[in-house]
């Protein structure tokens, strides 16, 4: 981040207004746990990268465990990306991690397609 006091500042303002503020693809390139210890973030959205492999690798479930099991130590919510299939959103379920998004349960929308999805989901 350019400037790291600008972005606390914003994120602190996004949070007074009732606004999340997730750290996206955790676990992979430049998003690291420093940004978990400098920022504020509302909740981590764990790498799809991990995610892809959870049925078949052991070390996969074991560090989406770990990520779990320290974000719920630090009050912040988990958003698994990638989930494809049952078995991982179960295996998922399994681990801790209660959110999760990917095609098992939708490509992605259209703003416009969503809304009118959403309503005929609720009514």
């Amino acid at each position: 981040m350019a400037d790291p006091e600008q972005a606390r500042l914003s994120m602190k303002q996004l949070a007074e207004q009732g606004m999340s503020v997730m750290l996206d693809d955790f676990g992979a390139g430049f998003s690291s746990l420093s940004y978990v210890h400098q920022y504020h973030f509302s909740g981590l959205k764990i790498d799809k990268s991990f995610i892809f492999g959870l049925a078949s690798s052991v070390r996969s479930r074991a560090i989406v465990r770990a990520i779990v099991r320290m974000a719920e130590s630090l009050d912040l919510t988990v958003v698994a990306e990638g989930v494809e299939d049952l078995e991982t959103l179960e295996l998922l379920r399994e681990i801790g991690a209660t959110q999760a998004q990917g095609y098992y349960f939708s490509a992605p929308l259209p703003i416009e397609q969503l809304v009118i999805s959403a309503g005929r989901a609720a009514g």
